[in-house]
């Protein structure tokens, strides 16, 4: 089987005039079930 788990990122403005990668602060909670 395959399972496409669509993953998002921004980027934040940090600074005046500078553009950067933001801090990554995330959880993420995967449930599977088998029947």
């Amino acid at each position: 089987s395959v399972m496409a788990l669509p993953l998002r990122a921004r980027y934040v403005q940090t600074q005046a005039g500078t553009v950067g990668a933001g801090v990554a602060n995330g959880q993420a909670t995967f449930t599977i079930q088998y029947e």
